[in-house]
């Protein structure tokens, strides 16, 4: 941490009467964004801190600290429960804030602690964003455009899909003629959906956070006018968790009602277009995963490819939209079945508690699962009656080391080739044995 920067997160320390011994200044885990934050606890007891550094290098940092400040601002009035922003420095890019906590949605949903009403909390929350927070929102504070609209469909995230993850991320041809039918086509009936609302843009699991039963929302500052259906299909389709189709439809049913006692008169445009809506997030994500792999060296987003692959291919089939057939059968291409498979038998992990282990054939599997224990650790596959036949996308079944197995969504483990041989060999003799 620069000197200066805890300089000043320490004279705001004082302006609250908390002197500077024994403060904890703990720097957190980054994301997919070049902003840095530590979390702020003062030696006494009370509340604690985050504080953000996004230095103005250049003028996309600029406006996006901007947009922060003003709409976090905007936001946090309107009743929205974003971190409320104590001090700032646009000059620098520092600010300190409300912490809500280090618990994410993904976190819960991950360890099956029941989400659903946790979900039902959080669409009236959503609601409130979408609706007042559009009252009085000043499109001047928007970072990068002011509307979600047809251009950004295109350039962000139809085009994104094809540059970042088709030529980038896959290596495949960088010219694809034979979707831009497609794509016009979806980013044009998308754009048709009323879009008078304040679009969060980035509405997903880890950017929801749980303390103490209470929800916060971070990480706002892409926030512009935009349609309903879009942060609603980013809760959805989020690829960091799996939720259980019921689950989905359950979410989906419930924001239905509450725009039906807000305006009934939504109802029809919002599911006319809520499916292109979701299509075009998904393109959106897979763009992103692939330029934080490859560009941004960030592998860790890559666990998240095989899950975005096969949400877009289940809603091109459901919309079955034959203007859409170019993009449908291009997922067809024996390089992106491939990646749809997160993990192959034989690829040593770890779970993200630490423990190791190997993901087993499906073969062993079945003989495994007879005469083992079953682990049942956090971030398992929980749908009932699942796993008959693991796909190895969602379904990954993995022989730990204690000699339990257990079935683990992809996103809850982490390949790690480095493990010390000697647990591979351990882990092996016990699949010798009874598998």
């Amino acid at each position: 941490m620069l000197p200066e920067l805890k300089k000043f997160i320490l004279s705001f320390l004082k302006d609250r009467r908390v002197g500077p011994e024994g403060v904890s200044l703990e720097q957190l885990q980054g994301d997919g964004s070049k902003r840095v934050f530590w979390r702020i606890t003062p030696s006494v007891s009370g509340p604690r801190f985050i504080a953000m550094a996004n230095p103005p290098n250049d003028d996309a940092s600029r406006r996006e600290n901007f947009a922060y400040l003003m709409i976090g601002k905007h936001l946090h009035q309107k009743g929205v429960p974003v971190p409320g922003i104590y001090t700032h420095d646009l000059k620098h890019g520092w600010f300190v804030m409300e912490d809500m906590g280090s618990t994410s949605l993904q976190d819960v949903v991950s360890s099956n602690k029941g989400h659903l009403p946790i979900y039902e909390k959080l669409l009236e929350h959503l609601l409130r964003l979408q609706i007042s927070g559009a009252n009085n929102f000043d499109p001047a504070w928007c970072n990068q455009t002011e509307r979600y609209d047809r251009r950004v469909m295109i350039k962000y995230e139809a085009n994104y899909f094809r540059d970042a993850f088709l030529h980038l991320y896959l290596g495949l041809k960088s010219e694809w003629p034979e979707l831009e039918v497609p794509f016009n086509h979806l980013a044009e009936t998308a754009s048709r959906a009323d879009s008078n609302f304040l679009l969060h843009r980035d509405f997903q699991s880890r950017n929801i956070m749980i303390s103490d039963g209470k929800i916060g929302i971070i990480d706002w500052q892409g926030a512009r006018l935009g349609p309903l259906g879009y942060d609603l299909a980013s809760l959805l389709i989020d690829p960091y968790i799996d939720l259980p189709h019921q689950d989905k439809n359950a979410i989906f049913e419930q924001y239905l009602l509450m725009i039906k006692e807000h305006n009934a008169a939504l109802i029809e445009s919002f599911k006319r277009f809520y499916p292109y809506l979701a299509i075009q997030r998904n393109l959106q994500i897979l763009g992103a995963f692939s330029y934080l792999t490859k560009t941004m060296k960030k592998p860790y987003f890559e666990t998240y490819i095989p899950e975005a692959l096969r949400t877009l291919n289940d809603l091109l089939h459901e919309v079955n939209d034959p203007e859409l057939s170019p993009l449908r059968d291009l997922l067809k291409d024996e390089v992106i079945m491939e990646r749809k498979k997160a993990f192959e038998p034989g690829d040593m992990v770890n779970t993200y508690t630490g423990q190791a282990g190997m993901v087993i054939s499906e073969a062993t599997y079945s003989k495994i699962r007879k005469r083992l224990k079953e682990g049942r650790r956090p971030g398992h596959y929980f749908a009932p009656g699942c796993c008959q036949n693991p796909d190895y996308v969602i379904q990954v079944p993995v022989l730990f080391e204690d000699a339990t197995w257990d079935v683990m969504r992809a996103m809850n483990i982490k390949r790690t080739p480095n493990l010390p041989e000697g647990k591979r060999s351990h882990i092996q003799s016990i699949i010798d044995e009874h598998g």
